[in-house]
């Protein structure tokens, strides 16, 4: 739960912030298992080898703000982590599975 503390990227979310932190952890699932209704894919955990902790997300998604039919990928990594490659070794695993598919 400590991802939906002190984190000022939550407003990318699409979740209102104005939840408790378990309200949010919910309604960020309920928008996760909706995409892979209607798109057949969404987010990823990504989870820290060392420990096996849950540090962030990634998947791709339908833009909300490019062209119609934009797909994108969307990351999101717990405060804790930022600055320590994590994203950019999960976007580049997520695009090397993409392609490969």
């Amino acid at each position: 739960m400590d991802f939906y503390e002190n984190n000022p990227n939550l407003k990318y979310l699409g979740i209102d912030l104005n939840r408790t932190r378990y309200e949010m952890a919910k309604a960020w699932i309920d928008i996760q298992i909706e995409r892979y209704e209607k798109n057949n894919f969404g987010q990823l955990g990504i989870i820290l080898k060392e420990t096996d902790e849950l540090v962030g997300t990634i998947g791709l998604i339908i833009s909300k703000y490019c062209k119609e039919g934009t797909i994108e990928i969307a990351i999101a990594i717990k405060p804790a982590y930022w600055k320590d490659g994590i994203g950019k070794e999960a976007s580049v695993t997520l695009i090397n599975a993409v392609v490969t598919i």
